[in-house]
């Protein structure tokens, strides 16, 4: 017995062609009704992506912003209902811009800056995962080539091109009100060397460093020393999703792949101090490694 409904499909065609007509253009005729929606989808687009890339609203400016996110919409609609897990996109969009259109030649810069606003957008969504401070002890206890080091979910590592550190800082509440100005020279030409920023989530009740208690619900980003880049890439949440576990390199080996200026101790001291580090597993079993 068959299950195919003609009634099912013609409702599906009809919804699809409904969703074609809101993310086309406005035509002579057409309904009121979607017009109304495609401006209310409009409206959507742009609160969604201001939400999301403040840094890059804060430099483009809301009406540039929403005129962004009603071309995203229209090229990349959302997937699910949960729009917080829409919007990567930007960044190509901000690239195909800087390419090909000469009002956006001068700021190849906003693409960095935006895949920064993800990241930050994505640790603050990452799941809570408390340190588990005792799977240190296998550092001295296990053998290295079956120790696997697990940051916490929503650390990300990214490389930019640009001053995305001091930009980044330039756009904080608290940042000096010439900032951006001083900013302005070192916006002509990409960095002669690429700089490496670090974005996470805090534990709950981590302190900073005077003692103050970091807000765990909001992004924190630090510049990476160019000494740990590699081994915190290796590491980070997403890296170590996209290659299967029994391929995922052992401590020893991310180790052994490390330049002679890799400091490990220090690599720890930081993780510890910023909160980065989740725990450490033993791929061989036991008491510490669950």
């Amino acid at each position: 017995m068959s299950n195919h409904d003609p009634r099912h499909e013609r409702e599906l065609r009809r919804q699809q062609a409904l969703m074609a007509a809101i993310r086309g253009p406005a035509r002579p005729g057409e309904a009121p009704g979607l017009q109304a929606y495609r401006g209310h989808l409009r409206v959507v687009a742009g609160q969604v992506l201001r939400h999301t890339y403040p840094t890059v609203t804060a430099m483009v400016g809301e009406e540039a912003m929403a005129a962004l996110g009603w071309q995203l919409w229209q090229d990349q609609g959302p997937t699910t209902g949960d729009l917080n897990e829409w919007g990567q996109g930007l960044s190509a969009l901000l690239a195909e811009k800087v390419a090909t259109c000469p009002d956006w030649h001068a700021w190849p810069c906003l693409i960095d800056v935006a895949h920064l606003d993800w990241a930050c957008h994505q640790s603050e969504r990452a799941m809570d995962a408390p340190p588990e401070l005792d799977t240190l002890a296998l550092l001295g206890e296990a053998d290295p080539n079956q120790l696997d080091i697990v940051l916490r979910p929503g650390v990300q590592c990214l490389q930019a091109h640009w001053p995305l550190w001091a930009l980044w800082q330039a756009h904080q509440k608290d940042a000096a009100p010439d900032a951006l100005q001083a900013l302005a020279h070192q916006l002509q030409q990409p960095l002669p060397h690429p700089e490496w920023l670090v974005v996470w989530r805090a534990p709950e009740g981590h302190l900073t460093a005077s003692g103050a208690v970091i807000n765990p619900w909001v992004a924190q980003v630090a510049p990476l020393p160019a000494s740990m880049a590699a081994w915190m890439a290796a590491l980070c949440p997403s890296a170590r999703l996209a290659c299967p576990g029994a391929l995922r390199p052992t401590v020893a080996q991310l180790l052994d792949a490390q330049g002679s200026d890799f400091d490990f101790s220090a690599w720890l001291t930081l993780a510890l101090q910023q909160g980065w580090l989740w725990r450490v597993r033993n791929r061989a079993g036991g008491s510490r490694s669950a």
